[in-house]
């Protein structure tokens, strides 16, 4: 394990596909069709219908990546052998709606496969080239990848993932074979490291990403408000591929990740010029770790002394339990 070791990087990649969607939506002379309030429906209109008309007709592209289409999870019925992003989203019209269109917070890994549909279907183009050319390339990031063919031809290490096996009598970690992402595209795909993921705060930290200002300020506005939880006892929001709250009485911008034996963090605090990076590779308990670890660091940034910490320790045994 070194800082150049590449894991996958899971729903951090969120957060790329609403800034390549953030291009297509200034880019008013080639796109002109594609607004954060324009109907998917009429971007894709044979792929893209759901169960629900008036959801079908209505839905729009920022209530897409901000996971309030009214379309729970559905993750156990996406995808599988020989799928594609199209096929994937050609099958939502068998699953079941179940709220009204933005009234409610539910994450949707599917919506995301659909904006990805969006970006390929308009531009022609594979969602993963346009990542390179116009985010990864200028900025350097030269060990990320959106395919796991490349990943295995870079000269870093990739790392292998592993699961507890809960249910064994003694226990015991299991490898997890590497996965090929392409049905997942826009959802999770990105492999990286902590490097790369470094130049990428860092922009988001100094408003020097590829970013239209527009863009910039689009990513981070708050578009539904998602239920309270311990340790944020305040203001927590969905907005472009990020969730934004505050945290301490400071404003973060998050988003965490995780697959089959990896799970990631990325939480940037940008009044405190301050960002950890956290990647792993065993299944679930990564994103705990990430977390108590993350926040450890942003407590000690943030001078907390030992009471005003939350234990997470506490917290997952409640979760978990």
């Amino acid at each position: 394990m070194t800082p150049s070791t590449l894991f996958y990087a899971g729903s951090t990649t969120k957060a790329f596909t609403a800034a390549i969607m953030s291009f297509l939506v200034d880019d008013n002379e080639n796109y002109p069709l594609i607004q954060w309030d324009t109907p998917i429906n009429t971007l894709i209109r044979d792929d893209f219908v759901l169960s629900d008309e008036y959801a079908t007709t209505h839905i729009t592209v920022e209530d897409a990546l901000s996971h309030r289409s009214g379309l729970p999870g559905h993750d156990s019925s996406l995808g599988g052998p020989g799928a594609t992003v199209k096929s994937i989203v050609r099958d939502l019209r068998h699953l079941p709606m179940s709220a009204e269109p933005r009234t409610k917070y539910q994450y949707s890994n599917a919506m995301y496969i659909v904006a990805s549909h969006v970006i390929q279907t308009v531009t022609g183009r594979q969602l993963g080239d346009l990542l390179r050319d116009w985010i990864w390339d200028p900025l350097g990031m030269d060990s990320t990848f959106f395919d796991l063919p490349f990943a295995k031809l870079s000269k870093e290490h990739l790392a292998t993932g592993y699961r507890w096996l809960y249910h064994e009598k003694d226990g015991g970690f299991e490898d997890v074979g590497w996965m090929e992402l392409d049905d997942i595209s826009g959802a999770g795909s990105i492999i990286t490291n902590v490097l790369d993921y470094a130049k990428w705060a860092r922009a988001i930290l100094n408003k020097t990403t590829p970013l239209s200002k527009s863009g910039f300020e689009q990513w981070f506005t708050p578009r539904i408000l998602l239920p309270a939880a311990e340790p944020f006892k305040g203001f927590r929001a969905y907005a472009l591929g990020w969730t934004i709250g505050v945290y301490k009485g400071e404003r973060f911008y998050e988003h965490s990740g995780g697959l089959k034996g990896f799970g990631a963090e990325l939480i940037i605090f940008p009044d405190r010029e301050f960002a950890v990076v956290c990647l792993a590779n065993t299944a679930g308990t990564a994103n705990f770790v990430d977390t108590k670890l993350a926040f450890h660091l942003i407590d000690e940034k943030l001078g907390l002394g030992k009471e005003q910490r939350f234990d997470f320790d506490k917290g997952y045994v409640s979760i978990c339990y």
